[in-house]
Formats: C-alpha cells, sequence, structure tokens
C-alpha cells in the first residue's frame, strides 16, 4: 500500500491561520517589550559613562568632565544628552557617545534638571551642591515608565523607574 507524506491544503490553511492571530495579539507587546528596552539601554549606557568618568577621574589624579553634545557632537546647534555626549581629560576627549536611540526624549523631573556638563574631582565627587535628575522616556508613549537618573554631590549616580508625563 502507498503511503502519502506532506500536509493537506486544509492543514496547512489552519496553521497560517494560527500564526496570523497568534502574531497579531504578541507584535503589540513584542514592540512595547522593545520600546522599553530601548530606554533601560540608553539609561544605562549614561550610568555607565559616569561611572567611568568617577573612576577616571580618581585614577588619573584630575578632573574628568562629561559634557552634552551638540547634534552629532559637532560645533553648530543646541546642546542636549539625547544628542549624545563626551568624557575629556584636560580638553582631551577620552570617550564620546552617540545619541540616544529614537523617540527618546530627556527631561527635567522635579528636583534640579541636568546641566550640560558635570565634572568629576580627583576625590570621585560631582562639582554640584544638590540632587540633579534626568528623566528619560519614549516620546511615542506617554504615560509610560521611564528611567529617572539621579546625580548625588558625592557623586553617586543612581537610576530609578519612574512615569513618563
Amino acid at each position: 500500500m502507498y503511503t502519502r507524506h506532506g500536509f493537506t491544503l486544509i492543514e496547512l490553511m489552519v496553521v497560517m491561520a494560527i500564526i496570523a492571530i497568534v502574531g497579531t495579539i504578541a507584535l503589540p507587546a513584542f514592540m512595547d517589550m522593545l520600546a522599553g528596552n530601548r530606554i533601560v539601554t540608553s539609561a544605562n549606557e549614561l550610568v555607565t559613562t559616569f561611572h567611568q568618568a568617577r573612576s577616571e577621574a580618581v585614577r588619573r589624579s584630575g578632573t574628568v568632565t562629561i559634557a552634552a553634545c551638540k547634534p552629532d557632537c559637532g560645533n553648530t546647534g543646541t546642546a542636549a544628552w539625547s544628542n549624545g555626549w563626551q568624557t575629556t581629560v584636560g580638553g582631551t576627549v577620552i570617550a564620546e557617545h552617540a545619541a540616544l536611540a529614537d523617540n527618546i526624549t530627556d527631561g527635567a523631573n522635579g528636583a534640579t534638571a541636568f546641566a550640560l556638563s558635570y565634572g568629576y574631582s580627583t576625590q570621585g565627587r560631582l562639582g554640584i551642591s544638590v540632587q540633579n535628575q534626568i528623566l528619560l522616556c519614549d516620546a511615542n508613549r506617554s504615560g509610560e515608565a521611564g528611567r529617572l537618573i539621579t546625580l548625588e554631590p558625592i557623586g553617586r549616580v543612581s537610576v530609578t523607574t519612574n512615569p513618563c508625563p
């Protein structure tokens, strides 16, 4: 007796319908997860830069500065953290970070807003007298959770989840 191997057209259509239904349900959740991950990644990159700058200031026994860039870290335009940032020692750039991911905005939240530059002293302290904060949010997802980065005068940097306006 001869047996056939393979799928019938009806079986194939049922499987395709199941895939379409699952994809329709899963895709929006997946896109939200990706948007949330972009915010977390951007916050972690900025915090890592501050940790590295503090470490370099202590190691080199000199002031290390982190400054927001103008667009493409060039000489024209308005400086903003969303454009990227540079880490410098004595005027020499030792690290540069590209602009934040698309749709991620930076803004003040409650306490003193982020300045456009910070300097770590040889003791690992920031040259600020009060707490400074910046809130990273996805411009397309208002009301969702963002990341609030807080700088303390002693040089400590922390990140917490905070609702976006």
